[in-house]
């Protein structure tokens, strides 16, 4: 993927510049879409427990100033298997596509994981645009996605590795008649 990269990031500071950057990119016909992953992570130093939170940002708006065409039928392919993939989705499909395209399998985790997913659409305000229509009819599809709820891993493996070993211990002892 052209332009992708990790970066840790300790600091609030150094999280808004990267993504300032990263809005300043320009649109290109070899890149023609924005995607931002953070991840956020999370300890606690007394239990050991942690949690991750992932928040990912997809402007897919790019490819229309990258040159496809306006009346949403020749979109770009990725556009293409990403509308395939949300209208699978939205109908049950077992195996929605995600495979093929570099926009659809940085996507997969946001529409059919253990995540929350929000799609914004914003259309033209004239009339005549022609891309509305499609546009309208993605999210529509969208819509009718259905993801399971988002789950939470309550305890770490630590700490259940320790009420194991507890419990071991307990019968063990339980056993030698102690």
């Amino acid at each position: 993927v052209l332009g992708l990269r990790a970066v840790a990031v300790h600091t609030t500071s150094h999280a808004q510049s990267l993504l300032t950057e990263a809005l300043h990119v320009p649109a290109s016909v070899e890149s023609p879409h924005l995607f931002i992953s953070l991840a956020v992570r999370s300890a606690n130093s007394e239990t050991g427990e942690s949690a991750v939170g992932k928040l990912t940002f997809a402007d897919l708006a790019g490819s229309r100033s990258a040159g496809a065409k306006q009346d949403g039928a020749a979109d770009a392919p990725s556009l293409t298997a990403l509308r395939q993939v949300v209208e699978n989705l939205a109908k049950g499909g077992k195996r929605p596509g995600f495979e093929g395209f570099k926009l659809t399998e940085l996507l997969q985790e946001a529409l059919a994981g253990n995540s929350k997913t929000i799609v914004i659409v914003t259309l033209s305000p004239q009339a005549s645009a022609l891309e509305n229509t499609a546009t309208l009819t993605f999210a529509s599809s969208a819509a009718n996605v259905s993801i399971k709820s988002p789950s939470k891993v309550k305890e770490s493996l630590q700490t259940a590795l320790s009420k194991a070993n507890a419990a071991m211990g307990a019968l063990a002892q339980h056993a030698t008649g102690g």
